[in-house]
C-alpha cells in the first residue's frame, strides 16, 4: 500500500463524508497504466471486484497527469451510485441477477 496516494487528509474527509462515518479503513490500493493507444477499459463494477457484501465503500481515481476528454477520462452511467450488488452492465443498462 503506498500512504502518499492513500492517505491525503482531503480524499479521506471526502470519503467519510459520502459514507457518513468518523473512522475509515483502506482496503486496498491499485495502480493501473494506461498508455496512448492502449484500447478502453470496459464497464465494470468496482462492488463486484471486491471480497466486501456492502454497497458502503468509496473508490477513487486519483490521476499521475492531466486527463482531457481526448484521453478518455473516467465515465459514470447514470444511476451507478445506488443499490449495485448484484447488478451488471449490458449495452446500455444496469440489469440484476447473473449476466446470461
Amino acid at each position: 500500500m503506498n500512504p502518499w496516494l492513500v492517505v491525503p487528509e482531503q480524499l479521506a474527509q471526502a470519503a467519510a463524508t459520502l459514507l457518513g462515518s468518523k473512522r475509515l479503513r483502506v482496503y486496498q490500493d491499485s495502480i493501473f497504466v494506461k498508455r496512448g493507444g492502449d484500447g478502453p477499459t470496459l464497464w465494470h463494477s468496482d462492488l463486484n471486484m471486491a471480497p466486501l457484501d456492502t454497497n458502503r465503500f468509496v473508490t477513487a481515481w486519483i490521476p499521475l497527469h492531466p486527463v482531457t476528454e481526448e484521453l478518455a477520462p473516467l465515465c459514470f452511467a447514470t444511476g451507478s451510485h445506488r443499490d449495485f450488488s448484484g447488478c451488471y452492465w449490458k449495452g446500455r443498462q444496469f440489469l440484476r441477477g447473473a449476466p446470461e
